[in-house]
């Protein structure tokens, strides 16, 4: 038998659909940081697109233009916008300038599914939505770009 709060019963009587999501499924509302990081993520998703479909780099100049106008759209409202522009901006920045020389040289997906099989395997199936990814059907090779607005090393996210 499950033990049931009154918050849980107000929530029920309020709204079965938030009561669903609170108590079913025991999702959270996110926290203001965590949409902060989530405002810097989109901003450099939309840009890459962005550069992808120009195809060109952005010079430094630009780069920066474009990032603070898209974050400044994403904390629109908050009191201390400015603040949070000038924060987030470098980062942001920071991702773009990694992406590679040759970003351009070939035909790259941006945010879309990608199921693929490796010649030469059997049973190998590789099933995500990268951030970026390319494939290169002389060789049968892909390759993924995850981009990420933080200074520290990518592989530190990875669990072995």
């Amino acid at each position: 038998m499950r033990t049931v709060s009154v918050t849980e019963i107000i929530t029920w009587r309020e709204c079965h659909l938030r009561w669903y999501f609170q108590h079913h499924l025991r999702l959270r509302p996110l926290h203001a940081e965590s949409t902060r990081y989530m405002a810097s993520g989109r901003v450099v998703h939309a840009i890459a697109a962005d550069m992808l479909t120009q195809r060109r780099r952005f010079s430094a100049a630009e780069t920066l233009a474009v990032v603070q106008l898209g974050l400044a759209a994403q904390f629109a409202g908050a009191d201390n916008c400015d603040k949070q522009v000038a924060k987030y901006s470098a980062g942001v920045a920071r991702a773009l300038s990694k992406l590679p020389d040759d970003l351009f040289e070939h035909v790259w997906r941006h945010e879309e599914p990608m199921h693929y099989v490796p010649p030469r395997t059997s049973g190998v199936i590789m099933s995500m939505r990268p951030d970026m990814f390319r494939v290169d059907n002389t060789t049968g090779s892909v390759e993924l770009i995850e981009i990420k607005t933080t200074d520290a090393d990518p592989l530190d996210f990875l669990l072995w």
